[in-house]
């Protein structure tokens, strides 16, 4: 377990290294100083975070027009460009390390797992 460990430690120092991650918290610092629109950022960064990861809309359409109209207004602060692009970025290297390790390590759930996604009836 110890070498796991000392691996996952080296992948965050590298995560953190990476300029993108860098560019990110910096974002994030100088949005400190401006309050009004970091609250505007997470107000849609929430939003977003909900549409895509399956959060229940009484019309998803209408939510998705207004999380694009929001960005749309939000992009035009070049900093807010910056900390999305650089977040979304830090995003996928993740979610591909994710995707990796589970395409590796071979569980032997093929017998269940048409059932894993399923509602409990």
């Amino acid at each position: 377990m110890d070498r796991i460990k000392n691996s996952v430690n080296e992948l965050i120092k590298t995560l953190k290294a990476h300029e993108d991650y860098v560019e990110y918290c910096q974002c994030r610092e100088e949005l400190e100083h401006l309050p009004d629109l970091k609250k505007r950022v997470n107000a849609f960064r929430v939003r977003s975070f909900k549409l895509h990861n399956g959060i229940v809309f009484d019309d998803i359409f209408k939510e998705n027009d207004i999380i694009m109209e929001e960005y749309l207004e939000l992009i035009k602060y070049p900093l807010v460009k910056k900390l999305l692009e650089s977040e979304l970025s830090l995003c996928r290297m993740v979610q591909s390390v994710h995707r990796e390790i589970a395409a590796s390590v071979d569980l032997d759930i093929s017998d269940f797992q048409e059932h894993m996604y399923q509602e409990e009836e």
